[in-house]
């Protein structure tokens, strides 16, 4: 009986160190495959290319919840386009980017893989306002060096992170991202 239970432990030793063995070789496979994305960070005002274009962020705002409410015209295409935004603690970030054409081609630049980050927030361009604010939606076609300015509206409030109020959300550093592999490109945003 007792070799019976030597047996059963021994072969459970074996098939478990077998296991862990296939893992840490599975675990080592996968990561020579696929390496971790480089970072690439810009200071604002500094130029990047991506998706054969040079984008610059010239200038940013925060609009507050009250300057949105004394926004006649903004207040009322929110009451029209979203109910999202109706937050009362609700700042509105706006960064404007020089997008230049930097090739002999006509070229569509596509901005919905664009987001803002700021550690663990995320959060891409909130589309009906991306449309309030420029005369494009989210593809840009650009000739042969043509350049265009492009506002990029994002929503934030202190409800989408923990334990921040409002002041703490306008002196963060946030992330423009615009790739996220091979390289993952970051420019630098603080609102003024």
């Amino acid at each position: 009986m007792r070799k019976k239970n030597n047996l059963k432990v021994i072969v459970t030793l074996l098939i478990v160190t077998v296991l862990c063995i296939c893992g840490v070789i599975r675990f080592f496979s996968i990561n020579s495959k696929y390496p971790q994305n480089e970072k690439v960070v810009y200071k604002m005002g500094d130029s990047f290319v991506c998706q054969n274009a040079k984008f610059t962020i010239t200038d940013t705002y925060m609009l507050k919840r009250m300057d949105i409410m004394n926004d006649d015209d903004l207040s009322e295409y929110l009451e029209e386009n979203s109910d999202y935004l109706k937050s009362e603690d609700l700042n509105l970030g706006l960064i404007k980017i020089i997008i230049s054409n930097t090739t002999d081609d006509e070229i569509t630049v596509d901005l919905t893989a664009f987001h803002i980050e700021s550690g663990a927030f995320s959060l891409q361009f909130y589309y009906p306002l991306v449309m309030y604010y420029n005369d494009c939606g989210m593809y840009i076609k650009l000739s042969k060096g043509e350049q265009k300015t492009f506002i990029a509206p994002v929503p934030i409030s202190s409800e989408q992170f923990l334990n921040y109020d409002s002041t703490d959300i306008r002196n963060r550093t946030y992330y423009l991202v615009s790739s996220l592999y091979p390289q993952k490109i970051m420019s630098e945003v603080k609102f003024n």
